[in-house]
């Protein structure tokens, strides 16, 4: 942990200030993909930022993706087959953007949709029809692309009898039964069993594209490609990887892989001794023998694996690489990520729209499980009233409700505590953290611990007092919004000065960067990755009684001329900055739907916001 001297050269803008240059306009490109009044609905893709729209085109309707416009189609059918109607809300300037159901690939890259023309369904995929066949309303399977968008499924029923499963278009053999396709995690290789329609489903398999030889259910595939599955025989059951048994018992259920395949788990049941236990990596788990195994974690490492247990259903206990732990009234992940605070105290700094429910960054939604560096096992549990955090079998003190809270590289563990009043405690690294508090800010109200990227920096509000590594910032107040450059050098927050509490708004690294309408109250703040420059939207009020582009984007503190409708700004997928720092999202703006491309001018950064920040320990 660095010095905290070094900390407020970090933080607090001990900087040499230089003379700003003249203010260089970003580049701004909105290109109008929905005319106002036009279009029904659109879908934006989780990276990438393509567009896809829903347009009515007299009777009947045309979907554009980036500008490229389909064939026109009596109806759009959702992934599921079903039909969509599209909506009016469009019409409506104070209503969300009508979300369009439409499939993209998860790198963006890719896009398919089924349409339905006369008495047939077809199947579009990156703007050429694939697949045309009869349509029967509700008899599509979900249409779904595996990782990459290296290929398309879906399920589509035989006029015969009996389904096919196709794959980029083509089918697979005919299976009386719908198989459920599973595919690798790189997105390359694919399975599924069908039967045959001889009376008894017969199975078989499928194996990236070849029928092959059944060899067992519940397939799924390990992060490096191979294949496990349960093979159930007369009396027998066999774990196998690849097509080859790795256990054979009398039945087996709950197998496990680790995120690489490395390890495995299952419960084993032999019939001869009558027993049931955990077996782990070719050996039985003692101390597993007639217990409920709730749970079954890997190390990120693949060396190190653990077992929550429930002996005869009270209580619980751990194992961890074959050591039993102590047994406690409750195992679990403790409170979360919020004790003694509203749940939506961090959501501006996680860029998300007020009122949304959120977690922190390193928030214990992993507990119980290993730290990122695999050293550590941590958990939370109960004994009576009382929490204790346990880091491999050493306990914290007890408190009615802990709330864990993990760096990034996993050697530092935190977490807040309520004590049974309204106060709450801060414990960094197995250290309680002095809270010496301020006069004329309420004691207690402890929220917001986060730490850094970089893992060497960390951060929480009480009562609206701000801590940095634990030590109390005197000049400036905040009550819990803030936020993290990539590079975890430079800290943007929503605070006020202590020396004038009306001398506030917006601050970086302990300076005060934007007040004033706009800038008092910012949203979605969001750094380029390059930790240089910074986007949030801002407000501004409504100039006439239909003007409801009260959005205003920001960019190094600067406001520009891009107005929106900021609710449209906020929706899920919008809002992403790609590598090379140039910002996308979709709104509407003026009546139009637009999408908009932002890159910041040459002549801002976060180094000119500083340079002409005003000092928050003066008076105004």
């Amino acid at each position: 942990m660095r010095h905290v001297a070094r900390i407020f050269v970090a933080f607090f803008g001990i900087l040499a200030l230089t003379t700003a240059s003249a203010f260089a306009d970003p580049k701004i490109e909105t290109p109008v993909i929905g005319p106002a009044g036009h279009w029904e609905a659109c879908a934006l893709s989780p990276r990438g930022g393509h567009v896809a729209m829903l347009f009515a085109k007299g009777s009947r309707f045309i979907v554009s993706v980036d500008g490229v416009e389909s064939p026109r189609m009596d109806q759009l059918l959702a992934p599921d087959g079903n039909p969509f109607g599209g909506g009016a809300s469009f019409n409506n300037p104070n209503a969300g953007l009508l979300q369009m159901p439409f499939l993209f690939s998860d790198d963006g890259a890719h896009n398919a949709y089924f349409a339905k023309v006369g008495d047939e369904y077809i199947l579009i995929e990156d703007n050429k029809e694939l697949v045309r066949g009869k349509f029967q309303g509700g008899t599509l399977g979900v249409l779904t692309f595996s990782a990459g968008g290296k290929h398309l499924f879906y399920t589509e029923p035989d006029p015969g009898g009996g389904y096919h499963v196709m794959m980029d278009g083509k089918p697979g053999p005919k299976s009386h039964i719908v198989p459920k396709v599973v595919t690798s995690p790189d997105g390359a290789h694919h399975a599924y069993v069908g039967t045959q329609a001889d009376g008894n489903d017969t199975p078989w398999a499928v194996v990236d594209g070849k029928q092959v030889k059944y060899f067992g259910d519940e397939l799924q595939f390990s992060a490096k490609g191979h294949l496990f599955a349960l093979l159930k025989a007369k009396g027998e059951m066999g774990l196998n990887v690849d097509g080859k048994n790795v256990l054979v018992a009398n039945n087996i259920s709950q197998f496990q892989i680790s995120p690489t395949g490395g390890e495995i788990s299952a419960m084993v049941y032999v019939a001869k001794t009558n027993k049931t236990f955990l077996w782990v990596n070719g050996k039985a788990v003692p101390e597993t023998e007639g217990s409920i195994v709730q749970n079954v974690y890997f190390s990120p490492d693949d060396k190190h694996w653990a077992v929550l247990c429930s002996p005869g259903g009270t209580g619980a206990f751990l194992i961890i690489d074959g050591k039993k732990g102590r047994k406690y009234g409750a195992i679990n992940a403790g409170m979360g990520a919020i004790i003694n605070g509203s749940p939506t105290a961090r959501a501006w700094a996680l860029g998300n729209a007020p009122g949304t429910q959120i977690v922190l960054e390193q928030a214990a939604v992993s507990l119980p499980g290993f730290t990122p560096d695999s050293a550590k096992f941590l958990y939370v549990a109960q004994v009576g009233l009382k929490s204790f955090l346990v880091t491999n079998d050493d306990e914290s003190n007890g408190y009615p409700a802990i709330a864990p809270v993990v760096s990034p590289d996993g050697k530092h563990i935190a977490f807040l505590a309520t004590t049974g009043t309204p106060k709450t405690v801060v414990v960094f690294d197995g250290k309680d953290v002095a809270l010496n508090g301020r006069q004329g800010v309420p004691s207690g109200g402890t929220t917001g611990l986060a730490i850094a990227p970089d893992s060497e920096h960390w951060i929480f509000t009480n009562g609206g007092v701000l801590y940095l590594n634990g030590v109390e910032q005197k000049e400036v107040a905040c009550a819990g919004q803030y936020v993290y450059s990539p590079d975890s050098q430079h800290l943007l927050l929503i605070g006020a000065s202590v020396a004038d509490p009306n001398h506030g708004g917006l601050f970086l690294d302990g300076k005060l960067v934007g007040t004033g309408p706009g800038a008092s109250n910012p949203i979605r703040p969001l750094f380029t990755p390059d930790s240089k420059h910074v986007f949030w939207v801002g407000h501004r009020p409504p100039e006439t009684s239909t003007d409801f582009d009260g959005g205003v984007l920001y960019v190094d503190g600067k406001p520009t001329a891009v107005h929106f409708v900021d609710t449209d700004a906020m929706m899920p997928r919008n809002w992403q900055v790609s590598p090379d720092g140039v910002l996308t999202f979709i709104a509407r703006s003026g009546g139009d739907l637009k999408l908009f491309h932002v890159t910041p001018g040459a002549d801002t950064s976060l180094t000119t916001m500083l340079a002409n920040a005003q000092d928050a320990g003066k008076k105004k």
